[in-house]
This record gives structure tokens, C-alpha cells and sequence, in this order.
């Protein structure tokens, strides 16, 4: 006992003390707002993707079935049958995966709504936890994410951000509701280093997995859970010799630096949706694209050629900007150069349809018209430069580090997810409990309001 009183403060220390000791009424207005906008995207995708019938909702509903046989006390969105925390975090995880639409942290490029969202909704409705705890679960989760997961765009080990700094937000979100001490968030941040998982191979199947990011959610909240229960983890499990940033990261940081920006220019002020499939990275060029296009009402025939300037930081995440052919509607609809094809040939549009026409001459001619093209010296992960070279001899260049789509309302938003499995009450007052969540005592009300009243839409 008295060695672990004396030792060392370490980094899983430092951060266990600010995840345990944040207090929503200190955060600021803005990121209080932005939480509970950004739970309202992920509730959405969830729904349309249970409106819609998924496959891959529908595996995960039928796992958490075979789970959870008795039920449980947590919702399942979109359905009226319930599962244990665990089971409903996996299912509403993949529910809100399944159309690639989750929303992305920069310069991170953590799915991180996936990781905080549907743990902290889980456990706070099985424990009559409050929305003040949800939003306060999810802001921090953001934080130590997003800033922790700074450093993984130049590691020389091939990963995608979110497999190796995704447990750290659903343990996090998780240890919020359950009320961990900052001694046990110690050691959940100790088991999310050790539930860390994935490699960057896309092969055959681009991307990870189906259902990857359930299972990450759900192997944070299980660290967290553990932790809860008395387990333990090394204190240096971070920057140790063979801890976490020398294994997976390989590079030196700045410790004090990281702590002190806690709290600070929050990390969920940076999320990013999305409107159409493949990686946030590539919507900034996407909408160059788009613009140049409609602005100079170009067809295929106008343009020779694009090249698509992004940084080298981005080589070991090929999938994003991999010049095609493209073999697969899978393929196509994670990559920059079909989207960009795909605006070409529509004047603009990005049709949904197109990406089971991969094989398609017109699709194939403006492919190959698409060269991405790696530089080194650019410091925003998302920078772009479009260059297109027109018949006429003319090249029109773009270039640019961000991109943000034309807002929708809120509600309108809710309401088009949920149209035919929630009746227009629901919605309505979904809407208006989720837009008051620092306000309800209790998250139940509004989860009770994501199962549908009609029988015929319970399973």
C-alpha cells in the first residue's frame, strides 16, 4: 500500500483526475450544446437504420437476442424489446455504424460518437443516472479521445485512429455513469489500454470488420465495469517501456501539454458529420469537387484530368484516397476518387445508387481521370488541393483544410430518421427531451420514446 501511495504521479493519473472532476456546470455553454446535438445525429442514424431494416442492424439485434434472452433495462433503438447495457451499447453502436454516416473528431479522425454515445445511454437508463451525466459523459469522453489521439496520424505503425483510442472513450463515458472513483478511472484507462485492438488490413473486405466499432464500445465499457468491481491496472500502462505510446504510437510527447489543454477548446467542437459514406477526411475534397463542378457546369468530356493533393500523413489510410478501379460498391463508397467520379458524371449530385455501378463505363472513364497524389509538409490532416485540368487547356485548382455542410434542422433531422417506426409524439417529444437533457433527471423518458408503440415494429 504505501508503494503505490509514494509512487510516481503518472499520465493515468493525470487524466483519471480530470475525467473524474469534470463538472458540466464548468463547461462551456457551447460544448454543453454541441453534446447534445451531437447525440441527436447518432440517435438519428440509429433509427433510419432500424426504419430501414440493415442487415447489419439486424445481425446485432439478433446477437443481443441470443445475449440477453431474459431482456433487460436498456433500450435497444428502434425496437421494443430490451437487452443488458452491454448488449444494447453493441447493437445501438452498429445501428449508428451501419450507413458509414458517424460522426468523426479532427485532427484525430476518431469515430468517437460511437464509443461514447451508446455507453453512456445504456448505463445511465439502467442506473437512473441524469442527462447532466450523459452530456458530461460524452464531453469528456470527446476530450481524452480527440487529444490522445493526436499523435497516431505519423506513427510508422499502420492503424486506423479509433482502433487504438477508441476503448479510452467508451471506458471513460462508462466510468461518468457508473460514478468511478478517480483511483478506479485509473484503472479503466489501464484496461482501455489493454483492450486496444485491430489492424489497419482492408484486403478483400476495406474497412474494418462488421460491427468493429461495437465491439470496441463494448470492451471499454467492460474495462470500466471492471474497474467498478475492484480490478487492476498499471499506473504507467501509458508511457511505460512497454506500455501504450511506445507500442502503439512510437513517438515522444508532451505530457504536461496534453493535460493543461483539458477542458479547453473541447474536442467535440470539432466533430464533423457526414452526409455521404468513406472516411470525414475526404469530404473537403468532395465538396471542391462538387463546387468546381457546378459552378463551371463541367462534363466528363471537359475535364482531362484531377489531381487530388492530400497529405502523406494519410498513406497508411489508403482506402480513403486509393485511385480505383474499384471492384466492390464497398470499395467505391469509402473512396474520395468514386465520389469525385461521381459528381462529374451527375453535375453535382452524389446519387447513393451510383456506388452499385462501380463496374459502369461512365464510372470507370471518370475514375481513371482521378490521381491522388501524396505531399509531405502539411500539418491539418484534412488539407486538400484540387487541381483540374480542363480540355480546353485550362486547370482549376481548389484548396482548402475544412469543410461544413449546410445545417438541418434539428428536429427535421429526428423526424426524417424516424419517419414510419415512431409515431409523430414521439418524435416530438424525443426531440424535446434530448434538446433539454441538462434539465431531465433521468435519461428513461427520452429512451422510452426510441421504441416504437407499434407492435408489428418490435422484432
Amino acid at each position: 500500500m504505501n508503494n503505490q501511495q509514494n509512487r510516481p504521479v503518472t499520465l493515468s493519473d493525470r487524466i483519471a483526475a480530470y475525467v473524474h472532476g469534470a463538472d458540466l456546470e464548468k463547461i462551456d455553454p457551447a460544448a454543453v450544446q454541441k453534446a447534445k446535438d451531437v447525440v441527436l445525429y447518432n440517435v438519428a442514424l440509429a433509427l433510419q437504420c432500424r426504419r430501414d431494416g440493415h442487415p447489419l442492424g439486424m445481425q446485432a439485434f439478433n446477437i443481443a437476442r441470443a445475449l440477453s434472452p431474459g431482456g433487460g433495462p436498456a433500450t435497444l433503438i428502434g425496437y421494443r424489446e430490451r437487452a443488458m447495457p452491454l448488449d444494447a451499447a453493441f447493437v445501438n453502436a452498429s445501428q449508428m455504424r451501419a450507413y458509414t454516416l458517424d460522426d468523426v473528431i479532427f485532427p484525430a479522425g476518431i469515430h468517437s460518437g460511437l464509443m461514447a454515445i451508446p455507453s453512456a445511454l445504456a448505463l445511465a437508463e439502467e442506473r437512473g443516472r441524469s442527462g447532466r451525466d450523459v452530456l458530461a459523459a460524452v464531453i469528456v469522453a470527446y476530450e481524452v479521445m480527440g487529444k490522445l489521439g493526436m499523435f497516431v496520424w505519423d506513427s510508422s505503425t499502420p492503424r486506423r485512429p479509433t482502433m487504438a483510442y477508441g476503448t479510452f472513450g467508451a471506458a471513460i463515458a462508462a466510468g461518468r455513469i457508473l460514478g468511478l472513483t478517480q483511483e478506479q478511472f485509473r484503472h479503466a484507462i489501464g484496461y482501455a489500454v489493454h483492450s486496444a485492438q485491430g489492424v489497419a488490413e482492408a484486403g478483400d473486405y476495406p474497412g474494418p470488420p462488421e460491427h468493429y466499432y461495437s465491439l470496441v464500445t463494448r470492451a471499454g465499457m467492460t474495462g470500466a465495469l471492471v474497474a467498478h468491481a475492484g480490478g487492476r491496472s498499471s499506473s504507467t500502462s501509458l508511457e511505460g517501456r512497454f506500455g501504450f505510446f511506445d507500442t502503439f504510437v512510437g513517438k515522444s510527447f508532451d505530457a504536461d501539454k496534453l493535460v493543461a489543454s483539458f477542458g479547453h477548446d473541447y474536442q467535440i467542437m470539432t466533430w464533423v458529420e457526414k452526409r455521404y459514406p468513406g472516411t470525414g477526411l475526404n469530404i473537403v475534397g468532395v465538396e471542391m469537387m462538387r463546387e468546381i463542378v457546378t459552378s463551371s457546369k463541367l462534363k466528363p468530356a471537359d475535364v482531362r484530368e484531377v489531381r487530388f493533393l492530400v497529405p502523406e500523413e494519410r498513406r497508411n489510410f489508403a482506402a480513403g484516397h486509393e485511385p480505383g478501379p474499384f471492384e466492390s460498391a464497398r470499395d467505391a463508397s469509402g473512396a474520395a476518387a468514386y465520389h469525385m467520379a461521381m459528381v462529374l458524371v451527375d453535375g453535382g449530385k452524389i446519387d447513393f445508387r451510383r456506388y452499385e455501378q462501380f463496374a459502369a463505363p461512365e464510372m470507370r472513364a471518370a475514375v481513371a481521370k482521378i490521381k491522388p497524389i501524396l505531399v509531405p509538409g502539411k500539418s491539418n490532416i484534412r488539407w486538400t488541393r484540387l487541381e483540374v485540368d480542363l480540355a480546353d487547356g485550362r486547370t482549376i485548382t481548389r484548396e482548402g483544410e475544412t469543410y461544413t455542410f449546410p445545417p438541418i434542422p434539428p428536429h427535421q433531422r429526428l423526424a426524417s430518421a424516424a419517419d414510419g417506426l415512431l409515431t409523430r409524439a414521439q418524435i416530438d417529444r424525443c426531440f424535446e427531451l434530448l434538446m433539454a437533457l441538462d434539465k431531465q433527471s433521468s435519461v428513461g423518458p427520452m429512451m422510452a420514446c426510441l421504441a416504437p408503440e407499434d407492435a408489428q415494429r418490435a422484432g
